[in-house]
Parts: structure tokens; C-alpha cells; sequence
């Protein structure tokens, strides 16, 4: 169910744990909420994995509680925790690595790698592979969904997800998917689909909407064009019509413009 700050905070005073696990929003909740060190008083460490962390968040937790926030990561194609931040290495490393999702945890290994496989040096940018630890040392690598990078003491961060997945709320949006369906509708030349950061749901699509010259078709047309067409959690939650949709000069949609037109829309 929903996080019940004042319910937790009442637990927390009554069986004074010393560790407790929050998932980011819960994490964001306490932090603006009106307690105070004092009533955390027993807590020595926050776990926190599922969604991604901020680390802006997480510093300000640190700050206005004293409490470190050890955050973890786990792939979405085999749940399961497969990195993340243990005590000792907040403590020594925190300062020098903060934004990595911590070391491979639970017996996983990690490497990252080109398209065609090959292992690439520390820092460099590629997709992650694990070899989860209940899988034993000889299974084979499973390669994952997500860019990351390792440096060479082994920490890992996660760059984004090599097919522009959006995961709202546990479920997995495919934009091309989205696409296909608002450029069906038949007053449309073409889209574009993005995730945007959602506090509660991690992120949710959003489209801007070319439209044929000569056509007219609301947002609210488009909208109910896809209602037949894709899932509840496909639907953008944002769908803005604009008169052209930014290109690369090879011309695919720029999906860092098309992240900053939205951003002004919304404003």
C-alpha cells in the first residue's frame, strides 16, 4: 500500500530499528516531512533500491538526518539485487563516487561491453552484462537492458537503457510501440515519444504530435484515437502538439530537444 509517514515514524519510535529499507518516494517523503534527527534517533542506515535515487536526495537525507542512504540496483530481466552500497564503502568511497548504484553485490559479476561483445576498460561506456550470483560462477552472462559504466575499483553507474524503455510504475513502455499507434491516427505525420520523471511512478511517456499540413486533430482526438490501441500505462501522459518535431541531421527525432519541448509546454 501507500507510505504512511506518520505510521513509520510511530514504528521507527516504538521498535527503534537501527536499519531501515525505503523506496525513493518514501525516501523524498521523510526528507520533507517535519521530523527531525530526534526522531530517528535509532537509525544507523537507509536502504534504498526498486527506482533510482536522486543524488541530490540522497546527500540531503545524509545531511538532515545523519543517516547514509546505501542505495542498490537491481536488472530489470532477473530481479534480485545485483549491486549496491554496503557501510564500509559509503563511508570510504561516498565523497569520490557519489551516483554510482554501489559494487556488484550477492555473488553477481559485472562487466560492460560493446554490441558485438567485447569487454570494454574501466570507465568506458557500453551495455551491462551480469552473471547473477544464485546462477553459480559457470552460468553465462545475461546482457541487460541498461548503459553503465564500471571504474576500476568496480563501482557501477547506470548511463540510461540502450532501448529507450520507459519503466512506469514496474511496467515497461516501448515508445516505439506509442509511436506506431499516434502516427495511425490519420491527421498525424509524426511523433515523437520520451519518458519524463514522475515522482511516484519513476517515469511516464510523453509525445509531441506533428500533424499533416491541412489537418486538424486536438490532443484530446489523438488521445481518445489510442484508448482502442494501447494499454492504460501505454498512453502518454503528456501529448503535445507542436509544428515540427526537432530532427539529428539523419533525420531522427532529437530526443533531447524533443525533452526540452515538453519542458516548455509544461511549464
Amino acid at each position: 500500500g501507500r507510505f504512511d509517514l506518520d505510521e513509520w515514524a510511530r514504528a521507527v519510535r516504538t521498535h527503534r530499528p537501527k536499519a531501515v529499507s525505503l523506496v525513493p518516494t518514501a525516501v523524498r517523503m521523510v526528507l520533507h516531512s517535519e521530523l527531525t534527527r530526534d526522531d530517528l534517533a535509532s537509525i544507523k542506515v537507509v536502504t534504498s533500491g526498486t527506482a533510482p535515487l536522486s543524488v541530490e536526495d540522497s546527500e540531503a537525507f545524509t545531511d538532515k538526518f545523519g543517516i547514509p542512504v546505501l542505495t542498490s540496483y537491481a536488472a530489470t530481466e532477473f530481479g534480485g539485487g545485483v549491486a549496491g552500497w554496503s557501510l564500509p564503502d559509503h563511508k570510504r568511497y561516498w565523497a569520490d563516487k557519489r551516483g554510482s548504484v554501489g559494487r556488484a553485490s550477492g555473488g553477481a559479476q559485472l562487466r560492460v561491453v560493446t554490441e558485438d561483445g567485447t569487454v570494454l576498460a574501466p570507465d568506458e561506456p557500453g551495455l551491462l552484462e551480469v552473471k547473477p550470483g544464485q546462477l553459480g560462477p559457470d552460468a553465462d552472462w545475461i546482457r541487460t537492458t541498461d548503459l553503465g559504466k564500471l571504474d576500476e575499483d568496480g563501482f557501477l553507474w547506470i548511463l540510461g537503457r540502450a532501448d529507450q524503455a520507459i519503466i512506469r510504475g514496474g511496467f515497461k513502455v516501448i515508445p516505439d510501440v506509442v509511436r506506431d499507434a499516434i502516427e495511425s491516427h490519420p491527421a498525424v505525420a509524426g511523433a515523437s515519444v520520451v519518458g519524463r520523471p514522475d515522482d511516484r511512478l519513476g517515469e511516464t511517456p510523453a509525445a509531441v504530435v506533428e500533424l499533416r499540413p491541412g489537418s486538424t486533430a486536438t490532443t484530446e482526438d489523438i488521445l481518445a484515437h489510442l484508448g482502442s490501441r494501447l494499454a492504460r500505462y501505454e498512453v502518454p501522459t503528456e501529448l503535445v502538439i507542436v509544428d515540427t518535431i526537432p530532427r539529428t541531421p539523419s533525420g531522427k527525432a532529437d530526443l533531447r530537444a524533443v525533452r526540452d519541448q515538453l519542458a516548455g509546454a509544461t511549464r
